[in-house]
This record gives structure tokens, sequence and C-alpha cells, in this order.
């Protein structure tokens, strides 16, 4: 038999090690809305987080848009530190909470830690106004 019969064996091709982009097939996931939900709720762009993490604007908007996976491991660790989610099983939490109507009072618990002194100092001072309000009120009646 020559070597140009057809007989020989193809070699298996090699399996890419990089995760598969997804740009032609679009997969919008809790996740990725999440993320955009947070950066937006931080005020950030996309470059800001881009620049913070070392990775392109790019990466993050395929990302958010559903265009290519979500990053796992240290990347997704970062982001989520970044974006003031404390672990990966409270980003699942506010994953699968999205969309969700929240109450007042869930708001209310979440944005705390986010605020500084002086906006934390204007809350306690409507809170303690509206209590003697509501005290003035029922002593009228």
């Amino acid at each position: 038999m020559s070597e140009n019969s057809g007989d020989t064996p193809k070699k298996p091709k090699a399996k890419r090690s990089l995760p598969k982009s997804r740009s032609y097939d679009v997969k919008l996931t809790k996740e990725a809305r999440t993320l955009k939900h947070l950066r937006r709720e931080l005020g950030l762009s996309m470059r800001e987080v881009a620049e913070k993490m070392g990775c392109s604007d790019s990466l993050i908007s395929q990302i958010e848009q559903g265009r290519m996976d979500l990053p796992r491991g240290s990347f997704l660790d970062r982001i989520i530190k970044l974006y003031g989610v404390s672990n990966r099983k409270r980003f699942s939490e506010k994953c699968i909470r999205y969309g969700e109507k929240f109450t007042p009072q869930e708001l209310i618990v979440e944005a705390l830690p986010k605020l500084n002194e002086q906006e934390l100092s204007f809350i306690l001072n409507y809170i303690e106004t509206s209590m003697a309000t509501r005290r003035l009120q029922l002593v009228q009646k």
C-alpha cells in the first residue's frame, strides 16, 4: 500500500483549552443580567470595570450581552468582589432573585453597607423626624 491510498489514520483534532466564544449564539443568563445590573447600580462603566479587572471592555460587554459564557474561577470571584458581593453563594442568591420585586426593607438592608457617613446621617435624621411626627399624631388623637 502506498501512503497516498487514504488508509493512513487521520490525527484527531486538538481540543480547545479556552472557553469558546458564543458571539453567534446569544444566551442571556440571569448571571449576565445580574452582573450588568450590579455594575450599573454602582455607576461604573464597562471601561472602568475592564481597567480594574485587567481585561478589555469588549470582554465585559460580551459577558453582559450573553455572547460569551460567564467566566468561572478567580475572574468571577474578582468581579463579584468589585461589585460589592461577598462570595459566590451570595452572588447565586442575587442571580436567583434577579427580576423579583423587593420589599422596601430588603432594598434598604441591601443599600446600607454602600452608604457613606453623610448619607447614613441623612437617613437617620429622616427616620427620627418621621417617628417624632408619628408620635405627635398619636398624641393628638
